[in-house]
Order: C-alpha cells, then structure tokens, then sequence
C-alpha cells in the first residue's frame, strides 16, 4: 500500500527523535507493518529518503478543527455506510484508516 508522504512523516516522527516511541506500539496503533517502517527508516539511514520530501504544502493539511469536525461528522456515519462518506472526504486510504481507528478509540473511551 501506498501512503502519501505526510502520513509516513508522521508515523516518523513519533518513532524518532525526540518522541522515540516504540516501533512496534506505533505499529499497533496505527495498523501499519512494523516492517514497513522499519524500512522507513532503514531509508532515511542510508539516504535513500528524506523527511523533507512532502509533496504537499502545510497549506494543503487539514487544522486540528476541521480534523475534528470531520471526526464528529464522521461519528454520526453508520457503519455500513463508513466506505461510502470516506470517499469525498478524505484523500487517501490511509487518512480513512486513521478516521477508523480514532472512531474505534471514542467508542472504546480512550
């Protein structure tokens, strides 16, 4: 699976300095392979890939606000429908994912 590359510098940021989370619980969170980031960081290590490499301007990223509206309204969305208001509002897979693990960490009250 592809994901864009302000996803992956997130996920890189709290596996490195200076949050140095644990590869394996940001794994589990997340529900990426931890041999995928791994691999994240094998390439930043050898030079193969910078963080610095965003195709999108900071401009383009959603605010905290509209993140929790989006939250919010995606609450209301019952589950059968979830891949259907995903589509229009969220510009890849991986940003749905993210809505499904939040929404699974509110019900579950954490």
């Amino acid at each position: 699976m592809k994901y864009s590359t302000s996803f992956r510098n997130s996920i890189l940021r709290k596996v490195l300095p200076p949050e140095n989370r644990s590869v394996y619980t940001v794994a589990k969170e997340t529900g990426i392979s931890p041999i995928t980031i791994h691999c994240w960081i094998a390439k930043l290590k050898d030079g193969t890939m910078r963080m610095e490499q965003d195709g999108e301007e900071p401009s383009s990223e959603r605010t905290m606000s509209e993140k929790l509206n989006l939250l919010l309204e995606y609450q209301k969305i019952p589950e059968d429908q979830n891949g259907e208001w995903l589509r229009p509002h969220t510009p890849c897979a991986c940003v749905g994912f993210e809505l499904l693990v939040r929404r699974k960490c509110l019900l579950q009250g954490k």
